[in-house]
């Protein structure tokens, strides 16, 4: 079970280099999903959930994406997480 926390809290998470997914089908459709959940999140203010694995433990946080640069997603408030990092993102 993953332990949900809310988006302000990430910023105190130190992330371990390294990337969390397997495959390169995989990381395109981590990337493409996450590509979507900005345009949405710009436009209708639309809500994603998102686990990621900071270190061992395994994290999740329903937010928007503001930004998404090719190593980062950055949230409201300036709040980052390298999307190496991410395991999962799904609309809410």
């Amino acid at each position: 079970m993953n332990t949900r926390i809310e988006k302000e809290f990430i910023s105190v998470f130190k992330f371990n280099k390294g990337e969390v997914l397997s495959g390169p089908v995989q990381k395109i459709h981590r990337y493409k999903i996450l590509s979507w959940a900005l345009s949405l999140g710009n436009t209708e203010k639309h809500k994603v959930r998102i686990t990621f694995r900071p270190e061992l433990e395994t994290f999740e946080t329903e937010t928007t994406i503001w930004a998404l640069t090719d190593k980062h997603v950055v949230l409201k408030s300036g709040v980052i997480i390298p999307i190496e990092r991410i395991v999962k993102v799904e609309f809410i």
